[in-house]
Order: structure tokens, then sequence, then C-alpha cells
């Protein structure tokens, strides 16, 4: 059985990285997801602890900014599909599906990260910063700050409306 990552919310915005689950398990209804639009850039990297090592790369977050190692272990080109789905709690949160040839890299990736910071962004804006508590490879489900902010993620990663459903 997968192990996998349950992500941590930083209190100050709270934007997650919520529970990655084996496909079938969310609690949601999913349609077939779509991939994430040419135009869009799907990012997760590392926490760097500092602004002055070389590698990393600064972007503005909660009125500061904060610093992430490159190379990304997480691109848009990794993304097989998006989904729009229901969490645990019934709110809409995305499910970020990898492809079978990245699957293996960001398990390994992962693995190495346990305990560690990372901040997923879409098009150089930090979506949200969480530990990794465990593992992925297959999938990651993430959301926005309440069911407005998730719908328009939808949209920006996709370049669609969101399902009537949610």
């Amino acid at each position: 059985m997968r192990t996998f990552m349950r992500g941590a919310i930083l209190a100050l915005a709270g934007l997650m990285v919520g529970a990655c689950s084996q496909p079938g398990s969310t609690a949601a209804t999913e349609h077939d997801g779509v991939p994430p639009a040419a135009q869009v850039t799907v990012l997760m990297r590392e926490v760097a602890p500092s602004e002055h090592m070389a590698g990393i790369t600064t972007l503005p977050w909660k009125g500061g900014t904060i610093a992430l190692f490159d190379p990304p272990f997480v691109q848009t080109r990794d993304i097989a599909l998006i989904n729009l789905v229901n969490d645990a709690s019934g709110q809409p949160a995305l499910t970020a599906r990898f492809t079978d040839e990245a699957a293996p890299r960001i398990e390994q990736a992962t693995k190495a990260r346990v305990g560690r910071q990372v901040a997923l962004t879409v098009d150089d804006r930090v979506i949200t910063v969480a530990n990794i508590a465990g593992w992925f490879g297959h999938s990651m489900q993430f959301s926005g700050e309440g069911r407005a902010e998730t719908l328009d993620l939808y949209r920006e990663i996709t370049g669609q409306a969101p399902p009537v459903a949610h």
C-alpha cells in the first residue's frame, strides 16, 4: 500500500496542501480530469533556510519573501490531470495526478524531504507552504483558501471552467 502526504497548514494564510490519497479514496465526485493549460507553470520546491544561498528562487509571500531551492521536484509537465473533487470535509479541492514517468521520481524526491517544508506555486505565485509528512508519487491534493479561491485555481491551472457540480 502506498504512503501518502498529509500537508500541515501553516497558520498565516490558511492555504493548504491536503491529504494525498489513492485514486478513489477521496470523499468526492471526480470527473476524468483535464491536463494543465499549456501556458501555466505549476512547481513544487523545497523551502530554503535563507535567501542568501546559491541555487534558490525568491518569491513574494505573506508580505515578505520566501526562498525556494531549484530545481523544482514537481513541474507542470509531471501533471497528467487536474481533477476538481470534494475533500473529506466536503469542500472543493484539486487533485493533481502525476504521469507514470514522473511518479517514481516524485516519490523519491518526497521520501528525501519528509519533515521538510515545500512550496507549491502557480505562475510564480505561492499557493501554499506545507511540511511533507509522508512521501507521495502518484497524486497530491491541494486547495485555495475557501471555495471561491479553489475554483479560481482550477480555472487558472486548467484554463477551463470548473465542472458544474462544484
